[in-house]
């Protein structure tokens, strides 16, 4: 911390006037063109950056695992400082729109804060020798004044009463309400507006005016107290001059102000007002610098009085700065913004070109060795021929084996009963074809029993071969039963006891007619009454014949039966019939399974199909991956290394 009265003082005079020195001349070409550049280079990386939002090859993921160092809005001034944020390209979008708001202004905002009534308004009226501001003995300002040059307003002297600072323009009268400049402590009193623009000529001439130099424009903000200014003007301003009062020295609020614009970095110049009225100047000198040193570093000017005199060295000095060290507030942050945000969106490309180059690696070895498709193509057409050999087989041996077992049934059909007598013959003759019927029925149950059986073993058999070449898959449930035989009835009538042979017919005829005709009636003899000889004759006859028919029936009535039984059934289309329908009802049960073996083999293929389509897909877009971060990392690099070309050392003196 100095006193920078202690100097020599500085005089701009007109035998060496500042726009003809040479240092002052380089430095505002070097401006001009580092201007130039930047623009161009800032535009440039705003159309890359609408290529990273909305291109598919940066994927959010990538903003998210990324953090980039950047100068932020809020610390412009922060050239050694840089803050660790998330990266947002929207954010970093809207970012290098105000950079190049703030590189294409070439004027210099400097917010004029301090306590209330210690002479801000005063200050800035003495050093552009105008009453531009309102002052009082009171406290008059209440709202944020900014004084600018008219030639910004078309030459015309003015006030802009501004409700939106944000949202102003000059060019467009709705966003202010302009005054006359004697209107403007009576807006003030009143307080409707937040922020105003005082539009004035400069009587100054270029080369010594402090508003609007020949090289360089200077935006002067009177701010209505300390915290006022410091928040509402630190984001956009490009230094502050903190006026603070003799008899004061440094207040709270103003430490405060100190300690916060040393923090954020931004220049700073330090008033003491009213100097000239302190009777013990050392005291009052050694006591604010003491208070200053443990803060800051920045120059103080002890001003005696506000007469242009006194003012000539800070006047020297805010020119100075105004005209260099724009270099540092508006060029030197853009350039580091540049230059931060490229390295990270290089480093971002070489992170996605580094995986694309490894998907794409993953992806072709997948599909070089993956061999799934193929193995399920050359083994559906065997193993489904195999399916089908197993069902023929086992639908071959079940009819064989059907065929067989009713053929025997209806050979050797001869129910174990026991003939009851003559009289119960046609009793006899039911129960046995009732009992031919159930055994019949019986023999076609186990016949079915074991069918269902195998086709069971054969449905396993299947369902195992399918798992072996495709793996485990869920199985249709398919109820493995077959239904109920058809009824087999044998009915019997007495008159089919005429299919016997003719002897047995006629004994078992006599039998019925000695059994229905009463005792003692001779049916013969009624015949040949008149004879007399004639009846004995036929009943001996009758007898005889009786007693073979019933001897015969004895002998062959079982026999008689079963014939009867097997020529009533019609052996070969029994067994036909049932042979065949038991086949069919297997095979209809068989063929479930193999259709589902059918359909997962088709989706399985289906499925390595698409599979195998999707891995070429991400092979494609791994490869158009690569040659996007290709083209992206050498478009980048490019222009980082045009950035980084951009000088900005400049040797600017000021002699005194």
């Amino acid at each position: 911390m100095s006193d920078v009265n202690a100097l020599p003082s500085v005089s701009l005079t007109s035998e060496y006037p500042l726009r003809y020195r040479g240092n002052d001349a380089q430095e505002q070409r070097l401006y001009r063109e580092v201007r130039q550049h930047l623009l161009g280079h800032i535009m440039t990386v705003m159309r890359i950056m609408e290529d990273v939002c909305h291109h598919p090859f940066f994927t959010k993921d990538t903003f998210t695992k990324d953090t980039l160092i950047s100068d932020t809005l809020a610390d412009t001034h922060s050239r050694d400082t840089f803050t660790h944020t998330p990266f947002d390209p929207v954010e970093c979008l809207q970012h290098l729109v105000h950079l190049r708001t703030r590189v294409t202004d070439s004027a210099s905002k400097i917010l004029v804060a301090g306590d209330v009534n210690v002479g801000k308004s005063t200050l800035i009226n003495r050093i552009l020798r105008t009453e531009a501001l309102p002052t009082h003995e009171q406290p008059c300002t209440s709202a944020l004044c900014e004084v600018v040059d008219a030639t910004q307003n078309s030459g015309v002297e003015e006030v802009h009463c501004i409700s939106d600072p944000p949202h102003y323009d000059s060019h467009y009268a709705s966003t202010f309400h302009a005054i006359p400049h004697r209107h403007l402590p009576k807006a003030m009193e009143q307080g409707h507006y937040p922020y105003y623009r005082v539009y004035v000529h400069d009587k100054h001439t270029p080369d010594t005016s402090l508003l609007k130099h020949d090289l360089a424009t200077i935006r002067w903000i009177d701010s209505p107290g300390l915290n006022a200014g410091i928040d509402t003007g630190q984001a956009d301003v490009d230094a502050i001059v903190l006026v603070i009062s003799a008899h004061d020295h440094l207040s709270l609020s103003a430490k405060h102000l100190v300690h916060t614009v040393y923090k954020k970095k931004i220049p700073l110049f330090i008033i003491v007002n009213k100097f000239d009225t302190v009777v013990d100047k050392e005291r009052c000198k050694h006591t604010i610098l003491s208070q200053i040193n443990a803060i800051s570093h920045d120059p103080i000017h002890f001003l005696p009085s506000l007469h242009p005199t006194d003012l000539q060295c800070l006047e020297t000095h805010l020119l100075h700065f105004a005209v260099q060290h724009r270099l540092h507030t508006k060029l030197i942050p853009a350039r580091n913004y540049l230059i931060s945000l490229l390295t990270h969106l290089k480093h971002m490309a070489l992170v996605r070109q580094r995986d694309a180059n490894l998907q794409h690696q993953r992806t072709l070895h997948t599909l070089t060795h993956d061999t799934s498709l193929l193995q399920l193509l050359k083994i559906r057409e065997p193993v489904l021929h195999q399916v089908q050999q197993k069902i023929e087989s086992t639908l071959h041996s079940i009819h064989t084996h059907s065929v067989t077992v009713l053929t025997s049934a209806l050979a050797t059909l001869m129910p174990c009963t026991t003939y009851p007598g003559h009289l119960k013959l046609i009793p006899y003759c039911h129960d046995y074809c009732d009992t031919a019927a159930r055994l019949l029925s019986e023999e076609l149950e186990d016949v079915q029993r074991e069918a269902l059986e195998e086709t069971r073993q054969c449905r396993h058999t299947l369902q195992s071969l399918g798992t072996t070449h495709l793996g485990p898959f869920p199985w249709q449930h398919h109820p493995l039963s077959l239904p109920l035989p058809p009824a087999i009835t044998l009915p019997f009538y007495w008159t089919d006891l005429v299919k016997w042979p003719l002897t047995l017919s006629v004994g078992v005829l006599c039998m019925g007619l000695q059994w229905r005709v009463p005792w003692g009636n001779s049916i013969c003899g009624s015949g040949s009454g008149s004879g007399g000889g004639g009846g004995w004759k036929g009943w001996a006859s009758l007898g005889v014949l009786g007693l073979l028919g019933l001897l015969d029936v004895s002998a062959h009535i079982d026999a008689f039966l079963a014939h009867h039984c097997r020529t009533h059934v019609h052996p070969r289309a029994f067994v036909d019939t049932h042979s065949q329908r038991i086949t069919q009802q297997c095979r209809a049960l068989l063929a479930s399974t193999s259709h589902d073996i059918e359909v997962h083999f088709q989706t399985a293929v289906e499925t390595q199909t698409q599979r195998r389509s999707q891995l070429e897909n991400v092979l494609l877009e791994a490869h158009t991956q690569q040659a996007h971060a290709t083209h992206f990392i050498q478009l980048v690099s490019a222009v980082l290394d045009q950035v980084k070309l951009i000088s900005t050392d400049v040797s600017f003196e000021i002699k005194c």
